[in-house]
């Protein structure tokens, strides 16, 4: 873009000097060079207008299918953790002692993990493309911690 500007200023300063020192025929075809030059640029810049548009458009396309995809993923973790809470009630409502601590510790663990989860999901919600992939990643990992942490019960 860079080069066609100089290219185009490059050209105007000639058809300048162009003007001062040639004859009208020299005149007349250094100022439609310049016409002509300058009708590209704009031309080229259009071009590079929609190109930029439709980059946006591209991105934002993606962003919205990402955030649709993770969205689900989220759902099924919290679905899944609320369903691993309701089998560790059960086995609170069995256990005594040592292992009633030990299941009511682990519901506490999970209740924090789907607060943690919601929490991220929520304040995602309105932030800027840039930070997407950031908390994309962060929460693809917390999910799998979170898938590994289900199985292990």
């Amino acid at each position: 873009m860079k080069t066609i500007k100089l290219t185009v200023m490059a050209l105007m300063t000639l058809g300048v000097f162009t003007f001062t020192s040639c004859s009208q025929s020299t005149k007349d075809s250094a100022s439609d060079t310049a016409e002509s030059a300058a009708h590209d640029l704009n031309k080229n810049l259009d071009e590079a207008k929609d190109k930029v548009a439709d980059a946006k458009n591209e991105f934002a396309d993606k962003i919205s299918e990402d955030k649709e995809s993770l969205r689900k993923n989220v759902n099924d973790a919290v679905t899944k953790i609320d369903q691993k809470i309701n089998d560790v009630d059960a086995k609170i409502a069995k256990a005594t002692g040592t292992e009633k601590a030990k299941w009511e510790k682990r519901k506490i663990d999970l209740q924090a993990e789907k607060t943690s989860l919601q929490a991220d999901w929520n304040s995602i919600e309105n932030e800027a493309a840039d930070k997407w992939d950031s908390f994309k990643a962060n929460t693809k990992t917390k999910l799998d911690k979170i898938e590994a942490d289900l199985k292990n019960d």
